[in-house]
């Protein structure tokens, strides 16, 4: 998703699937202003190359969501 569909999401309290901290951080600003708690999926990728953030990938995000 792109930064102004974190925004409708969050509006429609609805849980999105973030698969790399650039999506994170759209979720993040857009939840800046939100009233209540915004929860995100998310989502790695098993291997088989479809959708997810890789390994790697998945350690540097779950890093930048504790830091929240």
């Amino acid at each position: 998703f792109v930064a102004n569909e974190a925004e409708i999401a969050i509006r429609h309290d609805l849980i999105t699937f973030v698969s790399s901290s650039e999506q994170f951080g759209h979720i993040l600003q857009a939840a800046a202003l939100a009233p209540l708690p915004v929860r995100v999926f998310l989502v790695v990728d098993t291997g088989m190359g479809r959708e997810g953030a890789s390994p790697p990938e998945m350690l540097a995000l779950l890093e930048h969501v504790r830091q929240c």
